[in-house]
């Protein structure tokens, strides 16, 4: 089956060069058709900078 999204090893980073951040690391995500998926984690864990990158905002 295919999958509905995709995502393989997501990598952000705010900032540049040593003052760089990397809010994000080798994240990847797996959605099939008709499965549904939850994200929960702590304020700051990065759930939103996750969102957004998958949306390309």
């Amino acid at each position: 089956m295919t999958a509905l999204l995709e995502v393989q090893d997501l990598v952000v980073e705010y900032g540049r060069g040593r003052k760089a951040f990397r809010a994000l690391h080798g994240v990847s995500i797996d959605v099939a058709p008709g499965e549904c998926m939850g994200l929960v984690g702590e304020s700051g864990s990065g759930k939103s900078t996750l969102g957004k990158a998958i949306l390309g905002l």
